[in-house]
């Protein structure tokens, strides 16, 4: 349980990043259309 206590705010702050990097990846993908 200690074990699970530690990880889950690892596992949401991972997600969190995950959320993050997939919208940086569509803002980049939207602006290089744009540009193009």
């Amino acid at each position: 349980m200690e074990v699970w206590k530690w990880n889950y705010p690892t596992m949401v702050f991972a997600s969190m990043v995950n959320a993050l990097f997939v919208l940086n990846l569509c803002n980049v993908k939207c602006s290089f259309k744009f540009w193009k």
